[in-house]
């Protein structure tokens, strides 16, 4: 008996790396051949059909695809491909997450984004890319003078503090008063203000301010006892009039030159007597009533129907 080498090739032709020949048995006349052919395969497996035949068919855990057994993961495989029943293996540029999900892979992704795709980076909302290429928060305010550390959330550097507004401006120890702090305790005074020896904003006025307080630029408060000239000047004041003199201090008045102090008035100085007459100026004498400056600058009595042969010896007293 010869066997029919068709019904082989039957078998081997459908053989693949998938499936698997196993035995089966063919009765010529009285006679019963069994032949053996094919490989050994995990992914195919035996069974007999209704005629008790042995016939090739995938094991379990596998599908049969186009007469191939492929495995089956029965969650799926995200991004990668099903190697083995419910094992996933990653496609190029993707990491295993679980058994059935693989996620890209990203160098440097730091916790301000996520990796969209294999080496692909995007940044989360309300951050962006820096000069590194890492992900870093955004501040509206571009935060300047400070550092983002979160969305919208600056921290202010050293010598900088937050306005109400969220605006990282400098400060200066001293509070820079009358001027404007550029920088970390460097204040530059504003206009009409300069420097005084302790580094603090002062106003000016214009020709100084003697005898007061310069309050605000060109202006000029004068100091208890002063008041103001008609030159805007602070000059001392005297409750009493300083006549013939001038207020040295407050309430300290200065005779003027000819004159000096009498019962707290300046009075004139005569040097010569002013006998029968007043001082009424420096140098200068005034006859009293009845008396007349004589060529000698004497206030004699005045006789006036005359005194013949006597002499005039107080006004109108003639003595013989």
């Amino acid at each position: 008996w010869i066997l029919n080498s068709s019904l082989l090739d039957h078998y081997l032709r459908k053989t693949s790396n998938n499936f698997q020949m196993f035995p089966r048995s063919w009765w010529f006349g009285f006679f019963l051949v069994s032949a053996i052919f094919g490989v050994s395969l995990s992914s195919v497996c035996t069974k007999r059909n209704t005629f008790g035949n042995i016939i090739r068919t995938c094991c379990t855990g596998y599908q049969n695809v186009k007469n191939k057994c492929k495995p089956i993961c029965t969650n799926g495989c995200e991004n990668g491909f099903c190697f083995k029943p419910n094992v996933c293996k990653c496609n190029k540029g993707y990491d295993k997450f679980n058994n059935y999900r693989c996620v890209p892979h990203c160098n440097n992704c730091t916790t301000g984004g996520f990796c969209s795709a294999p080496g692909v980076c995007t940044c989360y909302t309300n951050y962006a890319r820096n000069a590194t290429g890492h992900c870093a928060p955004t501040c509206k305010q571009n935060c300047k003078n400070g550092k983002c550390i979160a969305p919208n959330k600056c921290k202010c550097l050293p010598g900088y503090s937050a306005t109400a507004k969220g605006v990282c401006e400098p400060q200066c120890a001293d509070g820079c008063k009358n001027g404007i702090c550029e920088a970390p305790n460097k204040c530059h005074c504003k206009a009409g203000y300069e420097k005084d020896t302790n580094g603090k904003c002062q106003p000016i006025c214009v020709g100084g301010c003697e005898n007061g307080t310069c309050r605000a630029p060109n202006v000029c408060e004068c100091s208890k006892g002063y008041q103001k000239s008609s030159s805007k000047t602070c000059v001392p004041h005297c409750a009493n009039e300083c006549t013939n003199g001038f207020c040295a201090e407050p309430d300290v008045c200065k005779c003027d030159d000819g004159y000096k102090m009498i019962a707290a008035k300046c009075e004139p100085i005569c040097l010569d007597v002013c006998t029968n007459g007043h001082c009424v100026a420096p140098e200068t004498c005034e006859c009293s009533k009845g008396y007349s400056m004589n060529a000698s600058n004497i206030c004699e009595p005045v006789c006036s129907s005359g005194c013949p042969n006597g002499h005039c010896i107080a006004p109108e007293t003639c003595e013989c």
